[in-house]
């Protein structure tokens, strides 16, 4: 019964190590960070002028995104976020070439923030904030967010003529 005993205790114990053991990575002001090997962090925090780079390869998990000033991602790899990502302090989020990001909550960008999206984008829950810019996609869970297609619509207009539908539109760029 003892063994029992002391092998139950040294589990929970074990756990609550792990738990203390926590890994989060921060990267202060200005500082550049490349994360060369698949990791995985509870909470990733990136403050003003800091830059994130995940090379092609290269897959980074976290619970929680924090981005507390303008900040760069370099994302060519694979950045999952299991919980929330926040844009907070007017900042500007830029993820740049092909990588993919996907959010398993929701991603809250404050109405000052900018989005410069140029990767792929998948919200599972909600995303809240300004229209993401760049040649980019980005989806949530009502639909998309960011559309790649590099065009402003002027106007679209549908009419009905001989049974059939006419489509009309124009673009400025």
């Amino acid at each position: 019964m003892k063994n029992y005993i002391l092998i139950i205790f040294t589990l929970l114990l074990s756990g609550l190590v792990y738990n203390a053991n926590a890994q989060n990575l921060t990267l202060g002001n200005g500082e550049e960070r490349t994360l060369t090997v698949d990791a995985t962090y509870d909470v990733i925090t990136l403050n003003n002028g800091s830059n994130l780079i995940i090379p092609a390869g290269v897959t980074i998990t976290a619970t929680t995104l924090d981005i507390k000033n303008s900040a760069v991602i370099d994302l060519k790899g694979v950045l999952n976020i299991t919980g929330n990502v926040d844009v907070k302090n007017n900042a500007v989020l830029t993820i740049n070439n092909t990588g993919a990001m996907d959010v398993g909550g929701d991603f809250n960008a404050n109405a000052g923030a900018s989005i410069v999206n140029d990767g792929v984008v998948s919200v599972d829950g909600n995303y809240s904030g300004p229209t993401p810019t760049g040649g980019g996609s980005m989806t949530d869970s009502s639909g998309t967010v960011q559309s790649p297609l590099p065009v402003k619509l002027l106007y679209a207009s549908a009419d009905v003529e001989s049974n059939e539908v006419l489509v009309t539109w124009s673009t400025s760029a």
